[in-house]
């Protein structure tokens, strides 16, 4: 009677391990990696940040107080050499509605590697390129990361062009115009923010 007894315990001890056995080897796993999944699928939701790339912040100035500024010192040479051209192309656009603000700055040549005569190259592996990205993000004041080129085209004469580009979320659009400064580089003279990219 002793030994049904205690074989009975021994069956039910061993019974026991397995059932421990089998949750601690293959359950807690499966738990655990539930557990880890869905801390990857919910935090993204709890700690999102929403996107909200640096929008140009340069501040428009009048006709005045450009030619005023730029009649005593020489930091502001570009702004005064470009405002006829900034004020045709503003004229053109004034009544546009895809224009939503047109920013002017103290804007300097960004340099360059290159070396003269320049002839401008619109291809996505020249040092033109690159250079035109740099003064696009220098001239909107956002990070390259920021955005990407979306369009190149001529500008009034040869020596410049119209970048246009968009922020990586697809809710900032600029128009920015730059003109090749021999020996310097290019020079950021006017940006455009748009609703859309209209290529023109």
């Amino acid at each position: 009677m002793k030994n049904d007894n205690s074989n009975g315990r021994t069956k039910m001890h061993r019974k026991k391990r397995n059932i421990q056995y089998l949750f601690v080897s293959i359950l807690v796993p499966l738990i655990f990696g539930i557990v880890i999944l869905s801390i990857e699928i919910i935090s993204p939701l709890v700690i999102e940040k929403e996107y909200k790339p640096k929008i140009a912040k340069a501040k428009e100035e009048s006709v005045s107080q450009i030619q005023s500024a730029s009649a005593t010192t020489s930091k502001n040479e570009y702004k005064a050499k470009y405002q006829q051209i900034v004020d045709s192309i503003k004229q053109k656009d004034h009544n546009n509605p895809n224009v939503i603000a047109s920013f002017v700055n103290d804007w300097q040549p960004i340099g360059t590697t290159q070396t003269e005569p320049h002839t401008v190259k619109y291809s996505h592996h020249s040092n033109d390129f690159y250079e035109m990205e740099d003064a696009a993000a220098y001239a909107t004041e956002l990070t390259k990361q920021d955005f990407s080129i979306r369009h190149l085209s001529k500008g009034f004469d040869d020596e410049s062009v119209k970048v246009y580009i968009a922020t990586n979320d697809k809710q900032y659009h600029y128009v920015v115009y730059l003109h090749w400064e021999i020996n310097k580089g290019w020079l950021p003279f006017l940006v455009q923010q748009v609703k859309e990219l209209k290529v023109s």
